[in-house]
């Protein structure tokens, strides 16, 4: 099923902005939200100091895009460099999640000027991306393009052999309905040229 576009000698990794937009829409819709709640209600701990839902914001939503946008980096540098779509990799996650946490302590320190909710900002923000790494697996290599391409046309093939005779019922009904309608129309051309 594998055709030359797909093979490893032609490996064309996906855009850069492809990979950005997805890990910003799951950092955006998902970990952000998450993050921002939960250092909402650290800072009604006395410990941590009373900061306002504002800085807390700014200072959510500066780690999360700053982080991604860097993870996005230095994963382009492993899917070059094994010339694989998710090369996966203990490294390849290690990095990415220390410069998150790294990230979220610069981020929370430099908004809040809180050295104590600079580290819990890094630690929920690290706490939310290991529990994002554990469940994606994503150590762990991921398909090639030509497995993800292969599994695509084989899952065309299973919806076409599935839906083939609804097609088929429905191509029916259409022919049929056309062929009244242009007989329906032909009429109405006749009748309407005895008037003429």
């Amino acid at each position: 099923m594998g055709d030359n576009k797909h093979s490893k000698d032609n490996f064309q990794p996906y855009r850069i902005w492809v990979s950005l937009s997805g890990l910003l829409f799951l950092g955006v819709l998902v970990k952000g939200p998450i993050a921002l709640l939960l250092l909402w209600f650290s800072s009604f701990l006395s410990v941590v100091g009373s900061h306002g839902f504002s800085e807390i914001f700014v200072t959510v939503v500066i780690a999360v895009v700053a982080s991604e946008a860097i993870a996005t980096c230095i994963d382009r540098i492993f899917v070059l460099y094994y010339q694989h779509v998710a090369p996966g990799g203990v490294i390849n996650v290690t990095l990415q999640w220390m410069v998150m946490v790294i990230i979220a302590f610069i981020s929370g320190w430099f908004i809040t000027s809180s050295f104590v909710f600079a580290i819990i900002c890094a630690g929920v923000i690290g706490i939310i991306n290991l529990v994002e790494i554990i469940w994606l697996k994503a150590w762990q290599r991921g398909e090639s393009q030509e497995e993800a391409h292969d599994k695509w046309e084989q899952t065309k093939e299973m919806t076409k052999e599935v839906f083939e005779d609804d097609w088929q019922e429905m191509r029916k009904r259409y022919t049929r309905n056309s062929v009244n309608d242009t007989v329906k129309s032909r009429r109405k051309i006749k009748v309407n040229d005895l008037f003429y």
